[in-house]
């Protein structure tokens, strides 16, 4: 009997000890956090909350967050309907038995323009005492990635034209040069037609290309590029269009 209540004890104490070190480890995974977290009791009360909440909610003290709810840390000037949808965020949860689930508020933190955050809420189930809510403020999201793809695209359209350059750069120098030795040619009293034909012929020729590098330029079947002066990068015409160039 004692053996058994010996062991009972050591097994309780082992679990107390794992309890604890779930329970530091969670709030350092809470303070340390890139994003706004705080950990909340059934209820949604916050018992803790880290620095970048703060932040977001323009506040300065842990002291203007703890033993309330997300909703009355809202600003004056918020409509009924964003407090309801805070207030009623946790309640969907019970209802859903969901684990973890997303949910997207606007809502005025500061000064008179709505910001966009995004709550995700996670529990360990339907009879857990406290949840944990990850808050992001997404307002400059959709900037940050159009600025992105502006990039992106101005970095395609430098590659197409470098790669364009490069390509046609060559038929063209060779164009002129034969243009001007022609009519240079224009001078002698005596004209070559042959030669005169030939010059003609080449330059046509070299048109043509240009003309086919330019069309086959509209044939992309793939966008691959390769290393030009310096760090620059440009379109390989040859490995990325349907035809060869």
């Amino acid at each position: 009997m004692e053996v058994f209540m010996a062991k009972s004890v050591k097994q309780t104490t082992s679990l107390s000890r794992i309890i604890e070190n779930a329970k530091h480890e969670l709030e350092r995974m809470i303070d340390l956090h890139p994003q706004g977290m705080y950990l909340a009791s059934k209820d949604g009360t916050i018992q803790r909350a880290n620095l970048k909440l703060l932040q977001i909610l323009n506040l300065t003290s842990f002291a203007e967050i703890l033993g309330k709810k997300f909703a009355e840390l809202l600003p004056k000037g918020n409509s009924p309907a964003v407090i309801s949808q805070l207030s009623d965020m946790l309640s969907t949860q019970k209802e859903k038995r969901d684990l973890h689930f997303s949910h997207r508020v606007e809502a005025i933190l500061s000064g008179s323009q709505p910001r966009k955050l995004d709550f995700t809420v996670v529990s360990s189930g339907t009879d857990s005492d406290f949840i944990i809510v990850i808050v992001e403020d997404v307002t400059n999201q959709k900037e940050e990635d159009d600025k992105r793809e502006k990039r992106w695209k101005m970095e395609a359209a430098e590659a197409v034209v470098g790669a364009l350059m490069h390509t046609i750069n060559q038929p063209l120098t060779v164009i002129m040069i034969r243009a001007q030795l022609l009519l240079m040619s224009l001078s002698k009293e005596k004209q070559n037609k042959e030669e005169l034909q030939q010059g003609l012929e080449d330059i046509v020729n070299l048109t043509m290309k240009v003309a086919d590098t330019l069309r086959q330029a509209r044939t992309f079947s793939d966008f691959v590029t390769m290393q030009y002066t310096g760090n620059s990068q440009i379109v390989d015409l040859e490995r990325s269009t349907s035809e060869t160039i």
